[in-house]
């Protein structure tokens, strides 16, 4: 033993057999055992081996514990690690599985197009795969697939000679036998009436969701929105208000409540008035059905734009931005272009000169004055007539 503390031992490395390592018998037995040693040499070699202390003393128990310690300390890092890698590539897994499906589909989809239409401009090919790699379609399937799960199926009904519309109902069965209909399930209606803008199926998806467990949830598009058509040349909102209780009427509904936002609540207010012994309830957000005629100026000068239809039906992706930052509650700091001109090209491109004759065609808000005429409720208990009247006030700027 040296004075380091450690062992020398001077030896030969033998084999299996017994034989000195000199490699002279040609028998490399212990090569794989002793790779660094079992070299051929016969001359002593010398080891150091340290020495260790096994004695049952405190000093040993308390460098056990904390190499137990450690280890566990080890070992849970080592475990937390693993944790936190699975779960990132458990979400970078689902992650991709979705942008491959959302690839395959729209690649699908193309073809389909493709095959259908063999001889297509190029103009028409853009357009086509504008349509497929379009971000607001692909949401707009994920719409309708909501409101299939709430039960609502996308329905048409032409309601006189020149006006049909379009509509989000409850998924009944088509056979109209007595049995299937006394089967239907006997809910409170409501008509939600959307505003200016995309169509109804853009603007009520957590309401009709969220409504459909208690009420017979009816969503039409109003004309000239979605796929809802006249030939009349009507423009005003009392005409959109006799086109929807037209629909409500051939429906078979005979009491039902009206919800209406932005346009919708002209309309629905409109409808309130021509059928109190039919609407139970009308509620009116977001609409300015008590405006004055100074009103629409006041908000253009605040938006900054010169015509109403610029800032109601945006053409541009400027506009269009001007419209979100008066819209919504909080700011979207960044939105591209091209995401903006998608919108544009989905959600506002359609039946525009239509449009904005309906926005020239309002009544409402023409007169000078700050008051409306009271709804007059009629309760269903036997047709009495409520004897409390609610009135509409302007609210203050």
């Amino acid at each position: 033993m040296d004075s380091s503390g450690e062992q020398i031992v001077l030896g030969y490395i033998q084999n299996s057999d017994g034989d000195l390592d000199d490699d002279s018998d040609g028998d490399s037995d212990d090569d794989s055992v002793f790779p660094y040693l079992a070299n051929g040499y016969t001359n002593p070699i010398e080891i150091r081996v340290s020495l260790i202390d096994l004695s049952d003393d405190e000093n040993t128990k308390s460098n056990e514990e904390d190499d137990d310690e450690r280890m566990r300390e080890q070992t849970w890092n080592f475990s937390q690690d693993i944790y936190t890698f699975s779960r990132w590539n458990y979400y970078y897994t689902i992650l991709c599985i979705i942008v491959g499906i959302v690839a395959a589909v729209t690649l699908l989809k193309l073809v389909i197009q493709s095959s259908a239409s063999t001889v297509a401009t190029p103009g028409r090919q853009a357009a086509m795969a504008s349509s497929c790699f379009s971000m607001v379609s692909l949401y707009g399937s994920y719409l309708q697939r909501c409101m299939s799960r709430a039960g609502l199926s996308s329905q048409t009904m032409d309601i006189d000679d020149e006006t049909t519309l379009h509509f989000w109902g409850p998924n009944y069965s088509s056979s109209s036998s007595s049995s299937s209909s006394s089967k239907k399930p006997k809910k409170p209606a409501v008509v939600l009436i959307h505003g200016f803008g995309p169509d109804a199926l853009w603007q009520w998806r957590k309401q009709a969701v969220f409504l459909a467990h208690d009420f017979e949830v009816y969503i039409p598009n109003l004309v000239f929105f979605g796929n809802s058509t006249t030939k009349s040349g009507k423009r005003s909102e009392v005409f959109q208000a006799e086109s929807v209780g037209k629909l409500v009427e051939k429906l078979g509904i005979k009491r039902y409540s009206v919800v209406g936002t932005s346009y919708g609540g002209f309309v629905a207010y409109r409808m309130g008035l021509m059928w109190p012994e039919r609407v139970e309830k009308v509620v009116i957000a977001s609409s300015g059905v008590n405006m004055s005629p100074t009103d629409n100026p006041d908000l253009l000068n605040r938006a900054q734009l010169h015509k109403i239809e610029d800032l109601m039906l945006p053409a541009s992706p400027s506009h269009l931005r001007t419209l979100l930052s008066l819209a919504v509650f909080r700011p979207l700091h960044y939105i591209p272009d091209f995401f903006l001109n998608d919108v544009l090209h989905k959600l506002y491109s359609g039946n525009r000169k239509e449009k904005m004759e309906l926005l020239k065609g309002l009544t409402l808000g023409r007169d000078d004055t700050e008051n409306l005429s009271p709804l007059q409720q009629v309760s269903g208990r036997e047709g009495e007539t409520a004897s409390d009247k609610q009135h509409c006030t302007r609210a203050p700027n």
